[in-house]
């Protein structure tokens, strides 16, 4: 039983390491594109844009790996993962606001 949970705990860390790494690179690479694309962004849109870009690069791949072994270990969410939602939600939000008024258009895959 004690191997199973230790091998579910290594599996959920492996998981968190690497799908958090990707949305981390997404949210940078779509704000980058985002911001590229819509030069006429007003003021504090595109300082939001910057902070999401920014916060989104900020967080290291050291920084994911500790946290998904902490949090798997305390058995609860995933920290980072509750970051990257909060910023995906804050650039799909400008993304949305952009792509309604006709500035951008966007491509979903």
């Amino acid at each position: 039983m004690r191997d199973a949970l230790a091998d579910a705990a290594r599996s959920q860390i492996r998981d968190w390491n690497h799908h958090h790494r990707q949305w981390r690179d997404e949210i940078a690479r779509n704000a980058a594109a985002l911001n590229r694309a819509a030069a006429l962004l007003s003021g504090p849109d595109r300082a939001a844009l910057n902070h999401i870009a920014g916060t989104a690069a900020a967080i290291t791949d050291d920084q994911i790996s500790r946290a998904a072994e902490a949090d798997t270990r305390a058995k609860r969410p995933s920290s980072t993962a509750a970051r990257l939602l909060a910023l995906g939600d804050r650039l799909t939000a400008l993304t949305t606001k952009y792509e309604r008024a006709g500035v951008i258009r966007v491509t979903r895959s």
